[in-house]
């Protein structure tokens, strides 16, 4: 009885994935600082082999969680004319404050690739993610930082289909993990006018 039920534990398992819990650290000086403008720069890749398409996906939607959370983003293409301006290798060696002045932004969002292993055997697909997201001043203080890591897996007979699941049709899992990560940031403070409209007339 046992033997039996040992694949259907086996693929109860794969198909459910494992997720650890989110580290995070959120500076006791957050409020104080309060950032509302956010500059999100280039994804930085630690993974073995850079994936643009993934780190677009990451970043893209990175900008449409903090409007979620009522951030001001500077306009990605701003930030990368400002890297091609500059020289991607110049902009590397900057501080955090250096680049918050040069962007703009009284707050910079780095987003580092750790893990982006896929792993296939015969009928059984797995995708391992791994970030870490730091969030820095425009004083260079770091404000808050998150860590995520999960793991998708699936088993099936048809092998096109699992490798579509879980590999080819990756945005779902990126936003699921985006979510995950900015679960741990607070939503901004929102701000008002110290003017009224009426103060605007002549």
């Amino acid at each position: 009885m046992i033997k039996r039920l040992l694949p259907l534990f086996m693929l109860l398992a794969f198909l459910t994935g494992c997720a650890n819990a989110v580290r995070t650290d959120l500076s006791e000086r957050y409020a104080a600082n309060s950032p509302r403008t956010v500059a999100v720069v280039p994804v930085f890749w630690q993974a073995d082999a850079e994936n643009k398409e993934v780190g677009y996906t990451f970043r893209m939607m990175t900008v449409e969680k903090l409007k979620d959370l009522n951030y001001r983003v500077v306009p990605p293409a701003a930030v990368d004319d400002t890297y091609i301006k500059l020289g991607s290798s110049s902009m590397a060696g900057k501080s955090p404050a250096e680049l918050a002045g040069l962007l703009n932004a009284d707050a910079v969002l780095f987003i580092k690739i750790k893990t982006w292993n896929i792993d296939r055997f015969v009928t059984y697909a797995s995708l391992k993610v791994e970030a870490a997201y730091e969030l820095y001043s425009a004083t260079g203080e770091r404000l808050w930082q998150a860590e995520y890591a999960t793991k998708d897996a699936d088993l099936r007979l048809d092998r096109k289909s699992m490798e579509y699941a879980i590999i080819k049709a990756y945005e779902p899992k990126v936003q699921r993990f985006v979510d995950a990560i900015f679960s741990t940031l607070p939503q901004a403070q929102a701000q008002t006018n110290a003017r009224s409209f009426f103060q605007w007339l002549p």
